[in-house]
């Protein structure tokens, strides 16, 4: 489960699902592992697949506020 701004997103649903191979730093590799060992994410693939998401959400809005000059 990923608590968000007091909303808590329940993240436990199937869904189809890509494979994807990253290569990171042992310090982010222990960050990830201690905060999915909080019990907050299921998995490393849940707790990255939501970072992926929150980041790509960000940047959509980024590039709403400000469109590419022409």
């Amino acid at each position: 489960m990923y608590s968000h701004c007091n909303n808590i997103i329940m993240t436990s649903q199937k869904r189809n699902k890509e494979t994807i191979t990253s290569t990171v730093s042992p310090y982010l590799k222990t960050q990830v592992e201690e905060i999915v060992a909080t019990g907050e994410f299921s998995s490393i693939s849940d707790f990255v697949s939501i970072a992926v998401m929150d980041l790509i959400k960000k940047l959509e809005a980024r590039k709403e506020q400000c469109p590419p000059k022409t």
